[in-house]
């Protein structure tokens, strides 16, 4: 019985000594001396492998942990073609997709490069920039042309356009989030509110107007 005691408070001491403990959160820095394509990222995803991406201004980084591995597209007739905008989303098969205002574009994890699926003209979004949101159900849903939402379907290439009508000048950068149900998040001016598109209904809804919001976010 004495020895029981004994190791009970032995045991409490180090639970007790291990609660104690101060942990220092540690901070380590990846920029282009550790191999990252550009200093300037713009989005970053963990993949269901574990592999972090970033996006960057020039090209797709992946770390692995102790090493990062560039891709980008050498075509020179592609304008912008690596500067990565808005989210990077993951589609079930593992490919990442990203898109701007020369097009949509993914990194095929079979082929271990990337690829294009599909490219804008000069004309057709003004040069204004392409972002992405999320992928849901087989869809890649983006922002582009100031204040419109696009849809694209990633198995027919079927690509469509949402557009409405601002209650005040749109400015930019925009900030924008989405919920789990599939909502779109955006507020187009700082001072206009905040405006929901269902990807469900094709539809906007218009918040809170005449408010500030600078930024959105759902935990």
């Amino acid at each position: 019985m004495l020895l029981r005691s004994a190791f009970v408070l032995l045991l409490s001491a180090c639970i007790s000594y291990a609660k104690a403990q101060i942990i220092i959160p540690r901070f380590e820095a990846i920029g282009v001396n550790e191999g990252l394509s550009q200093s300037s990222v713009y989005s970053i995803l963990q993949d269901k492998f574990g592999y972090m991406w970033f996006g960057t201004a020039d090209g797709l980084s992946r770390y692995d942990g102790s090493e990062i591995r560039v891709y980008k597209l050498y075509d020179s007739s592609f304008r912008e073609t690596n500067f990565i905008r808005g989210n990077l989303c993951e589609d079930v098969n593992g490919a990442i997709w990203f898109c701007n205002e020369a097009g949509i574009f993914y990194y095929d994890p079979i082929a271990d490069k990337l690829k294009i699926a599909r490219t804008f003209s000069k004309k057709e979004f003004h040069g204004y920039g392409f972002e992405a949101v999320f992928i849901r159900n087989g869809v890649l849903w983006m922002l582009g042309g100031v204040k419109d939402v696009y849809s694209y379907d990633l198995h027919t290439g079927d690509m469509n356009k949402y557009s409405f009508a601002a209650t005040k000048e749109t400015l930019l950068p925009l900030p924008f989030s989405f919920d789990t149900e599939g909502n779109i998040w955006l507020s187009f001016n700082f001072n206009d509110g905040i405006y929901r598109f269902s990807t469900k209904d094709r539809a906007f809804t218009h918040f809170w107007q005449h408010l500030p919001y600078y930024t959105i976010s759902f935990g």
